[in-house]
C-alpha cells in the first residue's frame, strides 16, 4: 500500500470555528398581488402555472389547458375562471362543462 500525503488545509480555513459572526438577516414576508407573475395559483400543484389571462380567442379553456399538458387540476381557492362547473374541487375534470 502506498503512503498517502496528509490533506492540505488552506491557512484561512484553520481560523474557521463553525460559528457565524453575524446572525442571518431576518426574513420578511412579502405580500404580492394575485396574478403578479401571470399565473393563477388557485389551480394546480406548486410549480404549475395556469394563466391568469388566457390568450385572446381561446373559447374552451380546458381544451387549451389539455393541449398545453395540463391534466384535471385541483382548485385551491376561488374558481375565477369557472373551470370547476360541477364544484367537485377539480378543474377541467370529468363532468365539467367549461367551453366558455
Amino acid at each position: 500500500m502506498k503512503p498517502t500525503a496528509a490533506p492540505h488545509i488552506q491557512p484561512f480555513a484553520q481560523r474557521l470555528t463553525g460559528q457565524r459572526k453575524h446572525p442571518a438577516p431576518k426574513r420578511t414576508r412579502v405580500s404580492l398581488p394575485p396574478g403578479y407573475d401571470g399565473c393563477d395559483r388557485a389551480y394546480g400543484e406548486p410549480g404549475q402555472c395556469v394563466p391568469w389571462r388566457f390568450p385572446t380567442g381561446v373559447a374552451d379553456r380546458c381544451a387549451w389547458l389539455r393541449a398545453h399538458g395540463f391534466d384535471p387540476l385541483p382548485v385551491h381557492g376561488r374558481d375565477r375562471h369557472r373551470l370547476d362547473t360541477n364544484r367537485d374541487g377539480i378543474a377541467c375534470g370529468p363532468g365539467d362543462n367549461t367551453a366558455r
